[in-house]
This record gives structure tokens, sequence and C-alpha cells, in this order.
């Protein structure tokens, strides 16, 4: 690559020290600049003496967790001219470094900032982008010793070997700006497995393929037979076959694949299975052996394993929820990352947040007829032209991508990761936050199996609960990956508005994952909780459809209520137990009289049959016998 001009160096270095950013109003600047130190130092320092990205031992990262809002980007850009100086001037083996940022905007927005305001329109970096052809990557990879490039190249690059090591080349620092999530998932049914064998065509192929993967299709054939293949609830399997076996079957497959497939042979497998070549489908079916799989509906869900962090000898990461994203611990065993003091530079005295504890999922919200008047009400409050409306993006967008105002006809309204270290609100006020991200259990499940690389053993381990209708893992370690997920998409959204701090600013969310906001809450230093349910649930009224399922809902929580009480000796309800053997015996009459059901057969129906209920009985050891719930007593 090209060395950079000593002079135009020292030019950018006093160009930088009149480049500020912008005043926030409360921050900590004495320990800003500390923690800037710190990058500084380790952007510049040694490297290690051979280049580890292709060594199977563990990366190592050192990661920064830079409150959002404090302009840690802007500065670490401006401090790759230090890099350069000790790294890229030197004409005879000059040195460059990877920059890897969210999307092409915020690349090509850096790229000119440094080409253009520090080098006096000296191309020193340049981005690079999956939509560009392999001469044009080629030719800039060569020259110049500052590369921006996506996320999603990144994760790219991960799967190719031979193309990482042509951006590795003569590079020995790699800055990745913000969490990239490795996690993909992959799927394969009976129908995909079969589709794979017929175009395989060489008979050769299908036999060894049939062979290796004999234990999958059993798989299927068991599912199909037994009606399973149907079955809406997920379960765990594992498979027996040898990890090892597998993987060098695959191998000897791929390998006569290339000694006998011509290109067209490659085309027609590219093009007939959703444009991924005949190598990549191979290293996909190994993945179900290689680890733990969640069935759904007959479909075999797993992931991708070999889809990795990958590294140069010199690796940092600038994340503003290093503390709070729960995947780094998860996968600290296979990557080493330091992470570094966690300063809180702001002072969020003048937020608050305001929780209303409402279901908000897309389900829950058909069932009121006045959730949007709601909603409108409380947009009112804070002023229309002064919030940010963070909802999902049916909410937002139709399917081609256009805005719509059937929900909200608002000027300003995004949705869930659309915004991620966005500036454009910064200097609105307030927030709405009328939706809450989730994703389906199955997800979670899967990103947890992929940080963790944990063997599931049976359906116990993903185990859901609901209690007062919030459904939870009884899983704590992916219950705890599920609320650290959702708290870090609650901070990323608190931070779009008021980034100067200049205003005082409420964010009203309306969810019922308390110890997600309050997790996202403890990210804002000195911010004030509010719980202002009492004041909006009262307003919101049911579909005539849903009045009694909730009628019957709120029994089943009383009745909960009712025998937890009992069962921890508070017996505000002593009246209706008597003792038998140590064992207390509830009349279910006396029950449900108390929750003012008149006859049996509706007992019987709306709480007793419900398999929430019947799932806090076995919980708690409550027998249903006759006429009768019995507590039997723990030993």
């Amino acid at each position: 690559m090209d060395s950079v001009d000593y002079y135009l160096i020292q030019n950018a270095k006093e160009k930088i020290k009149i480049m500020q950013n912008e005043d926030i109003k409360f921050c900590d600047y004495i320990k800003l600049k500390k923690q800037l130190e710190k990058i500084e130092k380790a952007m510049v320092s040694d490297y290690f003496s051979c280049n580890i990205s292709l060594k199977k031992e563990p990366y190592k990262f050192d990661l920064f967790n830079c409150e959002c809002s404090t302009g840690k980007t802007f500065s670490v850009v401006t401090k790759v001219v230090l890099f350069l100086e000790k790294w890229a001037i030197d004409i005879y083996n000059p040195k460059g470094m990877l920059f890897v940022m969210q999307n092409i905007a915020p690349c090509k927005y850096y790229v000119n900032k440094i080409n253009k305001e520090l080098f006096d329109n000296n191309i020193i970096a340049e981005t690079v982008d999956s939509d560009m052809d392999d001469v044009e990557i080629k030719n800039k990879l060569n020259r110049y010793p500052v590369i921006f490039l996506t996320h999603e190249k990144y994760k790219v690059l991960a799967q190719d070997e031979e193309e990482r090591k042509q951006f590795s080349k003569d590079r020995i620092l790699l800055v990745i700006d913000e969490f990239i999530n490795m996690s993909k998932k992959i799927w394969i049914d009976n129908i995909e497995y079969e589709k794979l064998i017929v175009v395989f065509k060489d008979d050769e192929i299908k036999e060894k393929f049939r062979n290796a993967t004999k234990e999958l299709k059993d798989y299927f054939v068991y599912l199909e037979k037994n009606g399973q293949d149907r079955d809406k609830e997920l379960h765990i399997k594992n498979f027996k076959t040898d990890y090892s076996y597998i993987f060098t079957e695959i191998e000897k497959i791929k390998q006569y694949i290339k000694d006998n497939f011509d290109d067209q042979d490659l085309i027609d497998f590219y093009n007939a299975n959703k444009k991924r070549s005949i190598y990549n489908v191979l290293d996909e079916v190994k993945e179900f052996f290689g680890g733990t799989s969640i069935l759904e509906s007959g479909k075999l869900y797993t992931v991708k394993r070999n889809l990795q962090l990958w590294g140069l000898s010199k690796n940092i990461i600038l994340d503003g929820s290093g503390t709070l994203n729960y995947a780094y611990y998860l996968q600290r065993n296979k990557i080493n990352f330091r992470l570094e003091k966690d300063y809180k530079v702001l002072d969020h005295k003048n937020f608050t947040v305001e929780h209303i504890k409402i279901n908000s999922t897309k389900t829950s919200k058909n069932r009121y007829s006045n959730y949007y008047n709601l909603c409108y009400k409380i947009l009112c409050e804070l002023g229309i032209d002064k919030t940010l409306v963070v909802c999902r993006k049916e909410e937002h967008q139709d399917k081609n991508g256009n805005e719509i105002t059937k929900y909200f006809d608002v000027p300003f309204i995004n949705h869930w990761q659309n915004f991620l270290g966005s500036n454009v609100y910064g200097d609105l006020k307030n927030m709405l936050i009328v939706d809450t991200f989730n994703m389906s259990e199955k997800d979670y499940i899967l990103e947890y199996l992929y940080y963790s690389n944990e063997t599931l053993k049976d359906d116990e381990d993903i185990k859901v609960l609901t209690k007062d209708n919030h459904r939870y893992f009884t899983n704590k370690e992916i219950e705890e990956y599920k609320n650290r997920r959702i708290a870090n998409e609650f901070y990323q959204a608190f931070k779009r508005i008021n980034r100067k701090l200049n205003y005082t600013s409420r964010i009203v969310i309306i969810t019922i994952h308390t110890e997600a906001v309050m997790l996202a809450c403890d990210m804002l230093k000195n911010c004030e909780y509010k719980d202002i349910t009492d004041k909006y649930k009262e307003m919101l009224e049911y579909k005539e459809e849903y009045k009694q399922s909730t009628k019957n809902s709120d029994r089943i929580i009383k009745a909960k209520e009712i025998l937890s009480d009992i069962i921890n000796n508070n017996f505000q309800y002593k009246d209706i137990v008597r003792i038998e053997n140590n064992n207390k015996i509830i009349p279910k009459q006396r029950l449900r009289n108390l929750l003012g059901i008149e006859s049996a057969p509706n007992f019987r129906r709306d709480v007793l049959s419900k398999k929430d209920f019947k799932n806090f009985l076995d919980e708690n050891s409550i027998e249903d016998k006759g006429q009768n719930l019995i507590i039997h007593t723990k030993t």
C-alpha cells in the first residue's frame, strides 16, 4: 500500500487541535479525556510480532465501553492520524488499518472527513462494501492505508478466508464501532433435505450425503410418522452422530465436487439454493451435528458456529453497551475481551424515564379499542413536535418502506433497529416508546446457543412460563440474555434524543419488561425512574371480544395470588384452608367463591384447565384432586 507523506500527517495533527466535539452540558471531560487517551494508546502501541487473524487461538479485543453521545467515534477517527504517523510513513513497509462501522453512510462520512478536512483532499482512506467488484476492492486495498467497511462486509469476510487474507495483508489494527451481532440462524426440514438430494445430480454425491446424514433424515421420517412435524411447540434436538465423522465426510464431498463439477453445475446449484454456494450449503448441514438444534413445526433450526469474530494483530471494539451486552460475557471462552473501565461521563439528572407497565406487543395492542388514542394523548402532553416516537416497523412503514400514518401522523418517528447510532433526533426533548422490542423465543434461544456455545440437554432447558401476563424462560442464563438484549435496545433508543443534555427530557415507555427498563435506566447516570402505570392503565378499553378472556386472565392471576399467600403462610386466606397430614387442603368451592365464579364447570373451564394455571400447580407441588386442591408439604 502507499505510504503517507510525513508533512501531510503533521499538517493533519495541527488541524485536529482546532477540531473539537460540540460541548455537552453535563459531561465529565476529565474522565472522558482519560478514556480517549486509553484508546489512543491502544491504537498506536506496538503490535504483536505476527498476525493472528488466521490462527485458532482466542482473538484478543480491547473493549471500550464508551458511553453513547460522547463523540467517541469522531475522536477515534481523528486518532487515525496518530496511527498513520507511527505505522504508515515507512515507504518500504507501510502498515494500515481497518475501520468497521454499522452501515455505508457513516463510512462515507468519515472517509470524507479524513481525506477532505484532515488531508487537504489527498486520499488516505477509502470505503469498501459488498456492492463493489473485485478489481475495485483489490485496487483500494493495495493503495490506501485506511479502509472503512460495513458490519455486513465484515461478516462476509468472516466466512471467506481467502478474501479475509486480502483485507488482512499489511494491516495491523482493526477498530469495530458498535457491537456486531454475528449470530446467524439456519434451518432445514424434510423438503429442503430432499431438494438437496435432487440438486446434487451426481449419484455418488447423493449416496455419500445420504450415508453421512442418515440420522438427520431418520429424524425427519420419525417426526412425520408421529405427527410431530406440525408441532408448534419448541423442542431440543442433539444428534448422536460424531461431529468429526460428519466433518470428514462433508469435506470429502466438497473435494469431490471441486474435482468433478463444472462451472455450470455450480451456478445451477447456486440459483436453486437461494444464492448460496454448494460449499456453503454443505457447511451449513454440518452445523446441525455440531451442537444443539431447535425444532419448530417440522423445521430444524441452529446457528452458524463457524461464523466468528476475526481480528488483526491489535483489535479494538467501541461499544457504549459493553457492560450491558451479555453476549460479550457468554463468549468469553472463545474471544479474549478485555473490558476497559466503565466511565459514565455524562450526568442524566435532567432525564426522567416514565414507565407504563402495560403489554405493548402487537397481539396485546390489538386487544384494546383505544390503544393508539391513549398514545396520542401522551404524545400531546410530551409535545408532538418535540417527541420521537419509537414503534414496530409495521406502525411506521409499509412493505415498500413508505411511511404510513394509520397509527401515528407525527413528524418524528422510527422503528426498532433502524436508528442505532443515529444523531438525527439529537435536538428533540422527549421520547414515546409505544412498542416492546422483542424477538421470538426461538431466536433468543438460538442467539444464546451461538454466543454461549452451550449444549442444551432437553426441553426443560427451554421451558417458558407465564407470570402476570409476562412470559419468561426458566433457564436463568437464557432469561438473562433476553432481558439484557431487550435492555440494550431500550438504552440505544433512550440515547437518540437530547444528545447535548441541554433540555429536561421525558421518556415514556410502555412495556411489561420491567427488568429490562431498569437495566437501561442504570446506564443513564442519575436519571429518574417513575412508575406511572396507575395514571393510564384504567384509560385502556378492551375490545368486546377480548373482555371475557381478560376477565378470566385476571381470575387466574387472583387464584395464583391466593394460593401463593397460603404457600407462604401469610394466611390472609386461612379461613379456606384445613390441614391434613401436614398438607394444606383448599376446597375448590371456597376458592371459586373468592374469584366470583358461580358454577363449577365455569371454574374448571376458565381457571383449572388453563395451561398457565396448570404450570403454576406443577411448579408449586399442588395436586388437583377431586373437590380439592392439595398443597403438599415439601420434604
